[in-house]
């Protein structure tokens, strides 16, 4: 009896024993059957598609930065390339306005001339003439052929003038009586573009003209004789004329101011002449040097003398 009841404890004992091993193999199933699902996860990740597209989109540093790198690189070329293309554009802007005569130009009135006495400017353009007078005494500037006609400019005063002409040279003086016989004249040469070399031609023809004026003046021993009162000097300012014999001295005022002719030795006087004026004296006189001078006060002081050579 004692012998059934510890068999049947033995018994007990095993089955509680074999129970309680399933009761871990199920633990350890489940927690196998855990792991799969762990494990699946693994095999979604893995899949090719669904890889790239969450690696992009969970903003993976390799796969973006290669794909940012041409994006930036590609429109930055471009916009690169459009200034090298501006740069060109503006360099013959450069070059066109450097060539041709100038729209703008300026001329100074002085006593007695202009400065320069040739002007270039373009032909059938609107262009911008700048006058000032820089001299002692009032003075004009004029173009009859284009109808110009500045009026009188003060001392220190400056005027604007618009012109518009066709190709040409057109002659530039001053109105004021005796100043343009005096020489105060210029050349304006109005071009078509290329055409500036049209303007030497015209500066040689007024020097020509006057050169053949001056040479009687500046003869030798004639009949006849010539000297040009100016601001403030005599032209010449020496004279040679023949002893004993009656000599014709013309005198012709070109300055802008009053002057007189005087021999003091020869007692010749010929008082004030004007502005553009002109008068004349006769000289017998024998041999010996004489001096000439203008009697308005000051002149004579600043130079305004001359000798005359008689013999």
């Amino acid at each position: 009896m004692l012998r059934r009841i510890g068999l049947f404890a033995v018994v007990g004992m095993l089955t509680v024993l074999v129970l309680a091993a399933c009761g871990k193999q199920e633990e350890k199933t489940e927690s196998t059957v855990t792991r799969v699902p762990a494990s699946n996860v693994p095999v979604l990740s893995p899949t090719p598609g669904a890889a790239a597209a969450a690696s992009p989109a969970a903003g993976g540093s390799p796969v973006a930065s290669p794909i940012a790198s041409p994006a930036t690189t590609g429109p930055a070329s471009p916009v690169a390339a459009a200034p090298s293309t501006a740069s060109p554009v503006a360099s013959p802007a450069a070059g066109g306005t450097a060539a041709g005569p100038s729209t703008a130009v300026s001329v100074s009135l002085e006593d007695i001339k202009f400065d320069p006495t040739e002007l270039t400017i373009p032909a059938n353009t609107p262009a911008t003439i700048t006058v000032t007078n820089k001299g002692q005494a009032v003075h004009t500037f004029d173009v009859d052929a284009l109808n110009i006609h500045s009026g009188q400019v003060q001392p220190g005063a400056t005027k604007t003038i618009d012109v518009n002409a066709a190709p040409g040279d057109y002659q530039y003086y001053c109105a004021e009586p005796g100043h343009k016989q005096a020489g105060m004249v210029g050349t304006l040469h109005v071009v078509a573009s290329g055409g500036a070399p049209a303007a030497s031609p015209a500066a040689a023809s007024p020097v020509a003209a006057a050169s053949p004026a001056a040479s009687p003046a500046a003869g030798g021993v004639t009949a006849a004789q010539t000297i040009d009162l100016v601001d403030i000097k005599f032209q010449p300012n020496a004279l040679t004329i023949p002893a004993n014999t009656e000599v014709t001295i013309n005198l012709v005022n070109k300055g802008v101011t009053a002057h007189t002719f005087d021999i003091d030795a020869l007692n010749i006087h010929t008082g004030d002449i004007a502005p553009g004026s002109s008068t004349s004296v006769t000289i017998n006189a024998p041999a010996g040097n004489y001096e000439y001078y203008c009697a308005i006060p000051g002149h004579k002081q600043a130079g305004m003398t001359g000798t005359l050579t008689v013999q």
